[in-house]
Formats: C-alpha cells, sequence, structure tokens
C-alpha cells in the first residue's frame, strides 16, 4: 500500500508540469499492458464513411453561411454607425 501511494505520488509529479515533460514522462514510463489493453478497446466516436462525410460537408458549409451572414450584418451596422 505505501509502494502504491508512493508510485501515485511519483505519477503526480511527473504529470503537474508543462506539457513537453508530461509527453516526456508518458513515453518514458509507458505501461505496456495498459497500453495494449487500451488499444484493443478503443473504438472511434464516429465512422468516416461516404454518408458521415456529406454530413460533415453540409452542416460545415451550413455553419460557415451562417457565420459570413452574421459577419455581414454586424460590418453593415458598424458601416451605418461610422458613416454618420
Amino acid at each position: 500500500m505505501v509502494n502504491s501511494a508512493e508510485q501515485l505520488r511519483l505519477a503526480l509529479e511527473g504529470l503537474n508540469t508543462d506539457l513537453f515533460h508530461q509527453l516526456l514522462y508518458l513515453f518514458t514510463k509507458i505501461d505496456p499492458i495498459i497500453a495494449r489493453a487500451t488499444w484493443d478497446i478503443f473504438a472511434p466516436s464516429f465512422n468516416l464513411n461516404n454518408e458521415s462525410v456529406v454530413f460533415a460537408v453540409i452542416v460545415g458549409s451550413i455553419i460557415w453561411l451562417v457565420f459570413l451572414v452574421v459577419w455581414n450584418i454586424v460590418s453593415g451596422f458598424i458601416r451605418m454607425i461610422t458613416a454618420q
């Protein structure tokens, strides 16, 4: 139990720092059994098939068009205010 607490304390010290040192800690202290088990049960959050690509393009285009409309409305208001 004391050994487990010491390992957890060292892991906390290794991960409670900047990003470079966190990556260095993770790459040097990797547990191959846990890494293999994690990779074996990994499932992507969405499938990359034709339907999902078409959906992403449509939704992305709609969001982009809404942004452009809002941008033009705001810039029109700014132009009206500064013209007076």
